[in-house]
């Protein structure tokens, strides 16, 4: 979900904002609303994939599912399993390389299915009922119920009105002898967020206001009501602007605004250095990189900054 922030500067807001955005999701597995299912004694969750994530690298790891379950009587009930040390993980079964002689010579988007990333929530069946002996149509389903009934009091039916993910499990850890590097699911681009953040709350008596604003949907295109498509910043603005500075107008806010869009830049690979243009690459531990414009082929679809822009940022850089 999206979030605005401010701290209000020295100057008047007629004066523009010093803006800093970013994006807080990351390409995941979203359980379906019916996701659970029974094959041949294992218990399953159906997904369906969030973002452009690589199919292959989902297989075969330790996963945790994040989330919340809103029941028809709205109450509200979030969901972390697979985190804590000692709970089980879940996983997605990848194919035994002895029965993936065909796979092999197939393309990366044939060779893994996006409905084959079911992800295993359990295998033991549940007991025959005490009473009447009887087995339920889908013992192993029916146990897996009875624990998310036993954990979270939800039944089948409350499934429907949850947003439950699946994403790799565990914490950050260092990489690298020397612990130079950081490495974790979601930094694209949570990096970014953590970073603005304490910027704005460190910064001491900041003379523009300044704020940061997160987004949600960044990795599916920016549509919906919390993307930023929609038009939540600017009626954050304006609340803002009625709050502090009832007489100006947003126009002149808006005009007198300087922004920087934070994401994740792609480092040279030392593997893969020729998929990278060297003399315009980022490099790993040479600082910030400031992208100039964004696009592809003949930069359709681009923000491409303006040099005064640019030239006011390395003012603002050398002067550091």
């Amino acid at each position: 979900k999206p979030l605005f922030a401010a701290r209000r500067g020295r100057r008047p807001l007629s004066d523009g904002l010093r803006l800093i955005s970013a994006h807080t999701d990351s390409p995941r597995l979203d359980l379906k609303q019916h996701p659970l299912i029974e094959q041949v004694g294992v218990g399953q969750a159906k997904t369906h994939y969030y973002g452009g994530l690589r199919k292959y690298q989902w297989f075969a790891r330790p996963l945790a599912l994040h989330g919340v379950i809103v029941k028809s009587n709205g109450e509200s009930l979030p969901i972390c399993l697979g985190e804590s040390t000692g709970e089980p993980v879940f996983a997605i079964a990848d194919l035994l390389p002895h029965l993936a002689h065909d796979d092999s010579k197939k393309s990366l988007a044939d060779a893994f299915e996006a409905e084959k990333l079911n992800v295993i929530l359990g295998h033991e069946p549940l007991l025959a009922d005490e009473e009447d002996g009887k087995d339920p149509k889908e013992n192993v389903k029916a146990h897996v119920l009875a624990l998310l009934n036993e954990k979270y009091g939800i039944c089948e039916d409350d499934l429907i009105s949850a947003e439950i993910e699946a994403v790799p499990a565990g914490q950050a850890r260092y990489v690298g002898l020397d612990c130079g590097i950081v490495g974790g699911y979601g930094q694209d681009d949570r990096i970014c967020v953590f970073t603005a953040l304490r910027a704005l709350l460190d910064a001491a008596d900041p003379e523009y206001t300044s704020c940061v604003i997160f987004w949600d949907k960044e990795e599916i295109g920016s549509e919906g009501s919390t993307g930023a498509s929609s038009r939540f910043f600017e009626y954050s603005v304006q609340d803002m602007a009625a709050a502090w500075e009832p007489a100006t107008p947003l126009r002149r806010i808006m005009m007198h605004t300087k922004a920087i869009s934070g994401d994740v830049q792609a480092a040279v690979d030392p593997d893969w250095q020729d998929r990278h243009e060297l003399k315009n690459s980022a490099f790993f531990g040479n600082g910030l990189a400031f992208c100039k414009f964004t696009g592809s082929r003949g930069k359709y679809g681009a923000n491409d900054a303006h040099p005064e822009y640019l030239g006011w940022m390395r003012g603002v850089l050398d002067a550091r």
